[in-house]
C-alpha cells in the first residue's frame, strides 16, 4: 500500500481529477469513533467530492454518494486539516480526512468489478 498526504493547495484540482476517475465506484464512508466506527454509507455509487473555499460553507469538504433519491448521502467535513490518500489492493483507494474538530472520516472506494486501475496522482 502507498500513502500520500495531499497538500491543501492542490485539494481543488485533486478532487476534480479524482471525481472524473472514480465516478460511480462503490464507496463506503465511515467516521472514526474509537472502536465503534459507524458507517454513514455502504457500497453506494460515488458521485464526487468538492472543496468549497469561499461562501457560506468556506473550508468545507462535501462528499456526495448514491445515484438515486432513495439512496443518496452528502457528508460534510468542516475545516479539514489533513487528507491522506492510501492506495489499497486491487485498485482500491482510501481517503482519510482529518478535520480541525470532530472525528476523522474515512472514504473507501473499490473499483467496479469490470474495472481496476491506479489512484489519481498529482
Amino acid at each position: 500500500m502507498r500513502t500520500q498526504t495531499l497538500r491543501p493547495e492542490i485539494w481543488t484540482k485533486f478532487f476534480y481529477e479524482f471525481n472524473r476517475g472514480h465516478m460511480g465506484w462503490p464507496v463506503t464512508i465511515e467516521t472514526m469513533r474509537g472502536e465503534a466506527s459507524p458507517k454513514l454509507a455502504d457500497e453506494l455509487a460515488f458521485q464526487g467530492i468538492s472543496f468549497d473555499t469561499k461562501g457560506s460553507a468556506a473550508n468545507t469538504l462535501l462528499i456526495s454518494v448514491g445515484d438515486s433519491p432513495q439512496a443518496h448521502l452528502e457528508h460534510a467535513v468542516y475545516l479539514p486539516l489533513h487528507i491522506r490518500q492510501i492506495e489499497g489492493h486491487q485498485g482500491s483507494v482510501h481517503l482519510l480526512i482529518e478535520p480541525a474538530k470532530g472525528e476523522p472520516t474515512v472514504v473507501h472506494l473499490h473499483p467496479p468489478s469490470h474495472q481496476s486501475g491506479p489512484a489519481v496522482r498529482l
